[in-house]
């Protein structure tokens, strides 16, 4: 299916790794724990603030500032109490043993495709919407030997579908556009940035819920290196 292209990028989550148990339930199961005397919708407005400071800040804070990151995630959550309940609580350790807490796993597909893909000759990327530690996370799941770079958003300082990320892993790979293909498994994000600046995008649809006839669509990475060469043309 790839054949025709010398790169390859990935999204991270939901594409190489997912968070087992998933990180919302993580959350709410610690703070049950930390809290359980705090009511329900006290609880629930402290975990949305942290959820909105997190996705709309983190790209500011570079790979040395994780710490940083946790501790104005948690003063967030403590505002968001004092502002609408009068209530104060200090939420750090709670925020970095939630953090300690998360697991992510490789999707069995992950690591036998990676080793096909770099068989073959192709040069692979990580391009991903996530925090600074994602370099560090995907060299502790044993995928970072795989890829000449890993790229997450924190360090770009902005987000797909920003063309600007995907410019600058093209620039770091040494790759025209239409020499690399993007997979990924959110439209927005991996097929409409990847688009931008003129790279072949396919959408990792995991769950067979994608309903987008624009796109080539594919449910498991294993498609990657099956078939032939219908991906031309309909990227």
């Amino acid at each position: 299916m790839l054949s025709s292209f010398k790169g390859v990028f990935f999204d991270a989550g939901d594409t190489l790794i997912t968070a087992d148990p998933p990180v919302n339930e993580v959350a709410l199961t610690m703070a049950t724990q930390f809290f359980p005397d705090l009511a329900p919708p006290l609880l629930f407005s402290a975990l949305a603030a942290a959820r909105a400071f997190f996705g709309k800040y983190y790209v500011n804070y570079s790979s040395q500032e994780e710490d940083r990151l946790l501790t104005d995630m948690a003063q967030a959550m403590r505002t968001a109490l004092r502002e609408t309940a009068d209530v104060d609580i200090d939420f750090l350790p709670f925020v970095q043993r939630v953090r300690d807490s998360i697991r992510y796993r490789p999707f069995p597909d992950v690591l036998p495709t990676l080793r096909s893909l770099c068989e073959q000759g192709k040069t692979l990327a990580v391009v991903s919407n996530w925090d600074p530690a994602l370099p560090t996370l995907l060299a502790e799941l044993g995928l970072a030997e795989f890829f000449a770079f890993i790229l997450p958003s924190a360090e770009v300082g902005v987000e797909k579908p920003d063309g600007r990320i995907f410019s600058l892993a093209l620039q770091r790979l040494g790759l025209e556009p239409q020499e690399v293909v993007h997979i990924g498994d959110q439209y927005e994000s991996d097929v409409v940035g990847a688009r931008a600046v003129g790279i072949t995008p396919i959408l990792l649809d995991r769950k067979g819920k994608a309903r987008h006839q624009d796109v080539i669509c594919i449910s498991g990475l294993a498609e990657l290196i099956v078939g032939g060469e219908g991906i031309r043309g309909r990227g």
